[in-house]
């Protein structure tokens, strides 16, 4: 064999034994350091060992940062490269921040302000390899709008200063009846809960007066529009109308109607055998059905009473025939009767 043939197997062996490994893989979070990234193929033979680093916004947790040609073959990396915490976003006074996945590498929070206050300033900070972007913005409260005069009214409360969220401004009427709400609120919105007031004339109702009855709120002397008189009927009487309750509207009357107490019924007294009823008509309250036996003696009360619930006292009367028994268990009732009162008199 020629010197030349001998020097070409020499190369070939050469390149078979020192060019085994391909370049090396990527993995994903990581970059091969600088220095290895300038090498041929060529040069990683057998037992060479290359370095990955953590790319940015990423920091290693474990494992370790190299693999070596071994076989023809990369070892495995076990650099372990999670993603960088940008810590606490930052405190908002009268806001927080909120997140849909954390606080790390790539993530974004969200500021949002508490009920009345409004934002100023970027709304989202995003976490970068150097820590957050942008600044922690501010929550301000919300302002209303001065709050409108009315005409024949004034302001109780006029602020000194701009009205803010939740501050109430309230009005009176010089001359008139205040119509509408007395009360402005400043809400979330940066305007007032309702419309102002006005101030309105109109004629007074006269006084009412419930005939056997009495008022029970709105005692007057003067009433005027939107003013609420309530009643209730005296014992023994009953209400009748639509309501306990009346209110004086802008055309100086009541309404609904002044109610009446009718004073209470009781049904008509039952009839009992061998006896009648002295009294006849209409039976009210407080007023009292007589009996008296046309054969035989009462036993029971003569007298039955209306109450104020409709219905009677007591049970009616009965006319028993006058017989030797029955005279003989009225004795007998009656002493027992006069022994216990006078028990109870001297026990």
């Amino acid at each position: 064999m020629s010197k030349s043939a001998v020097l070409l197997v020499l190369v070939a062996l050469t390149v078979n034994v020192n060019g085994e490994c391909d370049y090396p893989p990527y993995y994903d979070h990581t970059i091969l350091r600088e220095e290895h990234q300038a090498h041929s193929p060529s040069e990683f033979i057998e037992g060479f060992k290359v370095a990955y680093y953590c790319q940015s916004g990423y920091v290693r947790t474990a494992g370790s940062a190299s693999i070596t040609c071994i076989n023809k073959m990369w070892s495995a990396l076990t650099l372990k490269c999670e993603r960088k915490s940008c810590g606490f976003p930052g405190e908002i006074l009268n806001g927080n921040f909120h997140s849909g996945g954390g606080h790390l590498f790539g993530d974004e929070v969200y500021a949002e302000c508490n009920e009345g206050y409004q934002l100023v300033g970027r709304g989202t900070r995003r976490c970068y390899a150097d820590g957050w972007d942008g600044q922690v913005p501010l929550c301000e409260i919300v302002k209303c709008p001065d709050p409108p005069e009315i005409e024949d009214g004034e302001i109780m409360n006029l602020p000194s200063g701009n009205v803010v969220y939740s501050t109430a401004i309230l009005y009176r009427c010089k001359k008139g009846v205040l119509i509408g709400n007395k009360e402005l609120v400043c809400t979330a919105q940066g305007n007032y809960s309702s419309k102002p007031p006005q101030c309105e004339e109109f004629p007074l109702c006269p006084n009412p007066i419930l005939e056997n009855g009495r008022k029970e709120a709105g005692f007057g002397p003067i009433y005027n529009y939107n003013d609420v008189v309530s009643f209730a009927c005296n014992h023994g009487y009953i209400l009748n109308g639509s309501s306990w309750f009346i209110t004086c509207k802008e055309n100086g009357k009541w309404f609904p109607f002044i109610p009446k107490c009718d004073i209470v019924n009781c049904p008509d007294p039952p009839e009992i055998e061998d006896g009648e009823i002295l009294s006849h008509g209409r039976v009210v309250y407080n007023t009292a059905v007589r009996y008296k036996c046309i054969h035989g003696s009462l036993e029971g009360s003569d007298k039955l009473v209306c109450r104020a619930d409709g219905t009677y006292d007591k049970e009616p009367p009965q006319c028993v025939k006058r017989t030797l028994l029955n005279r003989f268990k009225n004795y007998v009732k009656e002493t027992v009767s006069k022994v216990i009162h006078w028990w109870n008199r001297h026990a």
